[in-house]
């Protein structure tokens, strides 16, 4: 009987702590690990010649379960130009709001210029918050392309 006592002891104290755990250990949306989800974190537009015009897409879902406040910064040279008309979420001069399971898309085009000949770097910053300006996430997106001569 002491035994069978003590062996439920140790059931309650090991569920008891294991109850804890999961309360002290925030879920993967709560540490920021899956509300926002931006794809690809490395847009390549590769060779192209210089003159030519190219778009690439970058979409930016919304993961969590609650509205989100996202916006989009850039750091890009002439020949990169992020907002295409086709773009369902805008630069930092608007706020994106996502609602739950939400997505949008950045359309970024590419027409390298003799001028910039070579390898050219661009960055994305994506940072969503809440409602209240929280900041809960911030991702980036690097953006290469190379302009080489027509040929």
């Amino acid at each position: 009987m002491a035994d069978g006592a003590h062996r439920r002891r140790r059931w309650l104290v090991a569920t008891g702590l294991a109850a804890l755990a999961v309360l002290a250990v925030p879920s993967a949306a709560q540490a920021g690990g899956s509300i926002l989800a931006v794809t690809p974190h490395h847009l390549k537009f590769g060779r192209q010649p210089f003159g030519s015009f190219t778009t690439r897409t970058v979409t930016i879902a919304n993961r969590s379960s609650r509205t989100l406040v996202v916006t989009i910064a850039d750091q890009s040279p002439d020949d990169f130009s992020p907002g295409q008309p086709e773009s369902t979420c805008f630069l930092s001069y608007t706020v994106n709001v996502l609602s739950p399971g939400d997505s949008c898309t950045m359309i970024i085009g590419f027409e390298p210029a003799p001028p910039f000949s070579g390898l050219e770097r661009a960055d994305l910053t994506v940072t969503a918050a809440t409602e209240g300006g929280k900041i809960l996430r911030t991702r980036h997106v690097r953006i290469t392309g190379v302009g080489v001569p027509a040929t």
